[in-house]
């Protein structure tokens, strides 16, 4: 319901966060279930752990 509403660099966000609690093999299993490529979970990992500003 919300995944739709949020931009390109905030879904990567919420899909990275999810992927790190995951834990080891999280980005592939949030990349399957967001139908992404895995390096679009790994850049929102990355940006993540960066603490880029919003």
């Amino acid at each position: 319901m919300l995944f739709p509403r949020l931009d390109e660099r905030q879904r990567r966000l919420l899909m990275a966060a999810g992927a790190r609690v995951l834990g080891r093999g999280g980005v592939r299993v949030v990349a399957l279930a967001a139908a992404v490529s895995e390096p679009t979970v790994r850049k929102g990992v990355f940006e993540l752990e960066a603490g880029e500003e919003l």
